[in-house]
């Protein structure tokens, strides 16, 4: 609806493939987004079947493994905290993802929460989370590199800020208009290496 933010998010059966990935869209402005799907070409569609092509976070570059979903939702004056956890890294890396997401009742201050906890640590764990950005908006860095500005057709800009992590706009691609025809566009992305058995990510998507 016009003005009003909203969230989907990947989760409970069938969402293994890319737990705990979400969307968000600002009215009929889409932000972050996936890259969709390709109708017919089977190359295609194996590469944006992988997680990096969903806005979620992965480790080491592996795909995650199919596991159980645990998922919570709360909500309290119209202000809405969600929270998804997975085991799909702890075959090969020792690791659990939570992610918190929280929306504010006007739907202007998103933020999110990658908590990270490994049984045993014995090396350091590089991890990424990625953002990626509806070709329709444009992403720019400021603040010497610290944040990220969005801004929407509409001349609305949003900031998106991180803690604990090192941010980059890189290139990126979407097929979610016909399922055939790739456009470019960007994602956000954090990469940090964990070298401790926990860690957290912080990060934040508020309209300015």
């Amino acid at each position: 609806r016009k003005r009003k933010t909203s969230v989907i998010i990947d989760h409970g059966v069938g969402a293994n493939g890319s737990p705990n990935a979400f969307e968000m869209a600002h009215g009929l402005n889409r932000i972050i987004v996936s890259c969709g799907t390709h109708f017919y070409d089977e190359a295609w569609q194996a590469s944006l079947n992988s997680v990096h092509a969903r806005s979620t976070l992965s480790a080491m570059g592996d795909e995650p493994e199919d596991t159980p979903f645990k998922s919570h939702i709360e909500s309290m004056n119209g202000a809405c905290l969600w929270s998804g956890m997975h085991e799909g890294y702890r075959e090969n890396h020792q690791l659990t993802h939570t992610r918190r997401l929280y929306l504010d009742a006007e739907g202007h201050d998103f933020r999110g929460e990658d908590v990270l906890i490994r049984s045993i640590s014995t090396k350091p764990l590089s991890v990424t989370a990625r953002f990626h950005l509806h070709p329709s908006v444009k992403a720019s860095a400021v603040n010497d590199g610290a944040s990220v500005l969005i801004q929407l057709p509409s001349g609305i800009g949003w900031m998106f800020e991180a803690s604990d992590a090192f941010i980059t706009i890189e290139e990126s691609i979407y097929l979610g208009d016909d399922g055939a025809s790739p456009r470019k566009t960007a994602q956000i992305i954090l990469r940090k290496d964990m070298d401790s058995v926990s860690d957290t990510i912080k990060w934040a998507i508020r309209r300015i």
